[in-house]
């Protein structure tokens, strides 16, 4: 349960940070749209990851339970 608490909290601290990065301003940064669809897809990969990561340790725990 904790673990599923801390990926929660992760994914809610990447979201806060997309916005942030998607609110800058700066004329050198690509457009937001841009920059969103960017950490988006890598918000996308990591939450694939992490998922696989979870799924496999929960396999892994339920194995050396028996």
């Amino acid at each position: 349960m904790l673990r599923v608490q801390f990926l929660h909290e992760q994914d809610t601290d990447l979201t806060r940070q997309i916005d942030a990065l998607a609110a800058e301003t700066d004329p050198v940064l690509p457009s937001k749209d841009f920059t969103r669809s960017i950490v988006e897809e890598e918000l996308r990969e990591f939450r694939r990851v992490i998922s696989a990561r979870f799924a496999r340790s929960i396999i892994d725990g339920c194995l050396l339970d028996h």
